[in-house]
């Protein structure tokens, strides 16, 4: 192609992703795919635009630019943004609030509040605080709520106006405080009401405004590792394998099904039925009204956080990596730092993740990064008319340095 010939204008779909691509002869243009939204632009030099462009796979473009060189199109389902760094070391759960504009993170050695200010992660309040495992966080009326769940089965509520949410480190602002005498797993809010989970099996509901024992019962035999709400449901992931869905109407077990040979590690409700996941990488999707197994996946890497439904994947955190998954295959992988994302929580087009050196990074939906490529340089010369060799040759490359570990 005659590099003076004008450059038509190519849109590149990515259904998996929900983003589309617009590469033009001097900018690339990111978009939502189910609502046409603009996402932004990445410019190009001038001496670099656009004159030919090659879809290598479903992720990746390559195009050559008018200054002979070859560039790399990398479109991601998320792209990192920022991170904060709490004063915690382990952070164990994750919530953000969209109402309060809030999030709270609980960690082995403390809790904290932070916002979200143009893509910035910032810090409100932190307490230090030993023996924690989980809490959350909900508005009522004026105040913010925040409920701390303890190791040795403690649990107490705590109220601040969202003006002075450091006011959360006085005694004042504890309204009630209750021993269960359990060990706690996980805290669920719902209607008004609060769900306890603990090692010994038993789940718990209290009144939320006062702590009260409502009703307790006896449904595992082997402790819980992992709990989710939905509608009347309690969907229960367990440290044989097992999953178990209770009905919370009549307090009954609905079903019990063996899924893994180790520890359910997550579990969450997705559009189509409920996910677990398990630490030996298997990703399994069961129909939530009989807990018939639809389909499964096996993770390359070993999954330890919750599942997270995002657009039309599923977002899972393991060891050094944050991957998602379509119905078929892993569609994305992000290596992020040297340890565990165990914590994911949902954030308005993003996603909030929680990991073991106590720092919240923030990935929002849609990402883009063009860079040159010299290694597919020769091969799009040597190939340019043959297409389906240039497609062989390009991935090859790809596989050896990703071996190599090439950046």
């Amino acid at each position: 192609m005659n590099s003076e010939e004008p450059f038509e204008s190519v849109s590149i779909d990515y259904s998996d992703l929900d983003l589309s691509v617009t590469v033009h002869a001097n900018e690339i243009e990111l978009f939502e795919a189910s609502t046409g939204s603009f996402i932004y632009t990445h410019p190009l030099k001038s001496d670099a635009q656009v004159s030919k462009v090659y879809v290598i796979s479903p992720e990746l473009v390559l195009f050559k630019g008018t200054d002979g060189r070859v560039y790399e199109v990398k479109v991601s389902l998320l792209g990192q943004r920022s991170t904060l760094s709490t004063k915690d070391e382990y952070i164990l759960a994750l919530q953000y609030e969209e109402e309060l504009a809030i999030g709270a993170h609980f960690g082995l050695y403390g809790w904290g509040l932070f916002t979200v200010k143009e893509n910035e992660l910032l810090s409100l309040f932190f307490q230090e605080t030993e023996a924690l495992r989980t809490g959350l966080l909900y508005g009522q009326g004026s105040k913010i709520v925040s409920i701390l769940g303890y190791r040795d089965g403690r649990i107490c509520a705590l109220e601040a106006e969202p003006t002075a949410p450091s006011s959360f480190d006085s005694q004042q602002a504890q309204s009630w405080n209750v021993e269960t005498g359990q060990k706690i797993v996980s805290l669920l809010r719902v209607e008004g009401q609060l769900v306890s989970i603990h090692q010994s099996g038993v789940v718990q509901l209290r009144d939320l405004k006062t702590g009260e024992l409502l009703h307790s019962r006896q449904v595992a035999e082997t402790r819980p590792n992992c709990a989710t709400l939905h509608n009347d449901t309690l969907f229960l992931g367990i440290w044989n394998g097992e999953a178990i869905a209770l009905d919370m109407r009549t307090w009954e077990v609905r079903w019990t099904k063996p899924l893994s040979q180790t520890t359910i590690m997550g579990c969450a409700v997705l559009n189509d039925g409920v996910c677990f996941v398990d630490n030996g990488n298997g990703i399994y999707w069961l129909d939530a009204q009989t807990g018939d197994k639809r389909r499964e996946i096996q993770s390359e890497i070993g999954v330890v956080s919750n599942p997270l439904q995002f657009k039309h994947t599923v977002v899972v955190g393991g060891s050094a990596y944050l991957q998602a998954f379509s119905e078929e295959r892993c569609v994305e992988k992000h290596y992020w730092q040297d340890n565990l994302q165990r914590s994911l929580c949902p954030y308005p087009k993003g996603v909030l993740v929680g990991n073991d050196n106590g720092n919240i990074s923030l990935w929002t939906h849609g990402s883009l990064r063009v860079r040159a490529a010299p290694g597919y340089e020769i091969a799009l010369r040597k190939y340019e008319n043959q297409l389906s060799k240039l497609i062989e040759t390009v991935l090859k490359i790809a596989e050896q340095q990703e071996e190599n570990g090439d950046e």
